[in-house]
């Protein structure tokens, strides 16, 4: 070790060392488009708008579920939901995770034919037809 760093050797370092992640970091799925096409929903308990997409999972301690588990609901009955799950869906006797799997399956099948319809419009344009 060079003498000039010798007098620093009993100093240890504080900030730990940044490292680069080798692989991107894996959150919740996230769907700005998707969460649009909920709120074009009426609330699925007293069938008014507008409506919130409301997130029916947890990823864990104070952070939101995939958007692929939201389901429409208006704020008042959203204020509700979030007070208490359980009791919410006992209360009106819905289901709100199957309401969730409903509205993301309506929205894959018209994301799907949109772009079956994109690629055979390019396909015509091209001339591959």
């Amino acid at each position: 070790m060079p003498l000039f760093l010798r007098r620093y050797a009993h100093i240890r370092r504080t900030v730990p060392v940044r490292r680069r992640r080798l692989t991107p970091r894996r959150g919740p799925l996230r769907s700005k488009a998707f969460r649009w096409f909920v709120s074009l929903h009426p609330c699925h308990v007293c069938r008014c708008f507008p409506s919130d997409p409301c997130h029916t999972k947890n990823n864990g301690t104070s952070s939101k579920g995939p958007d692929s588990g939201c389901a429409n609901l208006c704020r008042v009955h959203h204020d509700e939901y979030d007070a208490g799950r359980e009791a919410f869906e006992r209360k009106y006797g819905v289901d709100m995770q199957a309401q969730a799997a409903r509205l993301w399956l309506i929205w894959n099948a018209r994301s799907a034919n949109a772009r079956n319809v994109r690629a055979m419009e390019t396909a015509e344009e091209s001339g591959n037809v």
